[in-house]
């Protein structure tokens, strides 16, 4: 329901089973359909998104019956969540056990992966990744219409922090609002500084709310949503990114805005911060439970204590081997590990 999708991208042999969003079909229809392509097309593998869709369930049970080798992909990580009920955890585990390899989406997934009873040798990770080579030229080529792009989005500051994505609890917004008022209150060379929000989500009204009250409204900028090859705008026109999030299993956010250039400000509940951030190179970590240690982290920028040129080429650097095609290669290789064994 996020709006078409291109199917031009995908240039490759697929199938699409419901011609409707996801919320909008049954474990029932899910299963059958699932089941009835498993038949008709007899794969040597199969790939599952995950374990939390019971559908999944009556598949993996399925490919044990009929001897084919099936792989889960997982995205969450151990600090994903605050608290983890028993049974879950043990059904988790269940599943990912009973599955014969495990792509784990970086290195805090393969740690949950292996804490949850998976073997190490048939945990691969294969990297997360997005088209950052298209996010990057169009984000250098809106850089040269800085200006425009400012007066069309009203973004009256000289330096600006950024988030993307949705406006919605897990996000943690309220905290960066509240952090960023902070900032703004203890910090007089921050006034040159604003923040701007790019995305729309169930909480907006609230967040919208929390800044007038906070008197911030000169301050932050709401961009709503936007098309994703027009996000690279608000990056061009932005000096850090943040993602304040209590819940995120990855955070492709965080990929594309290094892919940009920007120096990242991540919570250290995404499983992107485990890979892609190194504190003090190309950025900083944080609780996002603390909203003065996500003050400071913005301070350090604020009062020039970092090289925000320095960090930027750090970011572009270690996010270059992030391409599709090395995570495609990551998982061929898997796939072709797990074909072999017995």
């Amino acid at each position: 329901s996020l709006g078409k999708v291109d199917l031009s991208l995908h240039q490759y042999p697929f199938e699409i089973l419901f011609d409707s969003n996801y919320e909008e079909t049954s474990v029932l229809k899910r299963t059958t359909r699932l089941l009835r392509v498993l038949r008709s097309f007899k794969p040597n593998v199969v790939l599952l998104p995950g374990y939390n869709d019971l559908a999944y369930w009556f598949v993996l049970v399925y490919c044990k019956l009929t001897k084919r080798k099936v792989i889960v992909v997982m995205e969450t990580n151990e600090f994903d969540k605050e608290k983890r009920p028993l049974m879950k955890e043990f059904l988790k585990g269940f599943f990912i056990k009973t599955c014969d390899a495990v792509f784990a989406c970086g290195t805090a997934s393969k740690k949950y992966a292996e804490r949850l009873g998976a073997k190490s040798e048939r945990i691969f990770i294969v990297h997360l990744t997005s088209d950052t080579e298209v996010m990057k030229s169009s984000c250098e080529h809106w850089r040269t219409r800085v200006v425009e792009i400012k007066r069309e989005y009203r973004i009256f500051k000289e330096h600006n922090f950024v988030y993307v994505g949705r406006i919605s609890p897990e996000k943690n917004l309220k905290t960066l609002i509240e952090a960023f008022y902070e900032l703004k209150r203890s910090e007089e060379r921050s006034m040159d500084w604003g923040l701007v929000l790019v995305g729309d989500g169930p909480q907006r009204k609230d967040i919208e709310q929390l800044v007038v009250e906070l008197g911030l409204q000169k301050d932050v900028v709401f961009v709503g949503g936007v098309p994703w090859r027009d996000v690279a705008k608000f990056y061009a026109v932005s000096d850090v990114f943040v993602l304040p999030s209590l819940s995120e299993p990855w955070g492709l956010v965080v990929n594309e805005a290094m892919a940009c250039g920007l120096p990242v400000v991540v919570s250290k509940r995404a499983g992107a911060y485990y890979d892609l951030v190194k504190d003090g190179i190309n950025g900083f970590g944080f609780e996002p439970t603390d909203k003065y240690q996500l003050v400071e982290i913005m301070k350090k920028f604020v009062i020039g204590f970092v090289d925000l040129d320095m960090m930027k080429k750090a970011s572009e650097e270690i996010i270059r081997s992030y391409i599709p095609q090395n995570s495609a290669r990551e998982m061929m290789e898997g796939i072709m590990r797990t074909m072999i064994r017995r």
